[in-house]
């Protein structure tokens, strides 16, 4: 991907580096619910509580879901600040 990118010049790879941190920062949490709701899983799964497994597989989706869109939305509603965090002192091109 970068090597695609690298091609477009030198603001859109330092672009392509904020966008790239600001979502690891939301990516990351998702990622270890993600392997807290597959132990809970799998430890139902091992009891044969099969239904339990399901309710609990579900509910991670909707946290996970509901979260992850949280993130999205703060990132849509603030992106400037974000930008601002790694460009201190530069201008908004409006």
């Amino acid at each position: 991907m970068t090597f695609i990118i690298a091609s477009l010049g030198t603001t859109i790879i330092a672009s392509f580096g904020v966008v790239m941190r600001v979502f690891s920062f939301a990516i990351i949490p998702s990622v270890g619910f993600s392997s807290a709701v597959s132990v809970l899983v799998g430890q139902n799964l091992g009891a044969n509580r099969f239904e339990e497994a399901e309710k609990v597989a579900k509910k991670g989706m909707q946290i996970s879901f509901l979260v992850l869109s949280l993130f999205s939305l703060l990132g849509f509603l603030f992106a400037y600040f974000w930008v601002s965090i790694f460009a201190p002192g530069e201008k908004r091109g409006d």
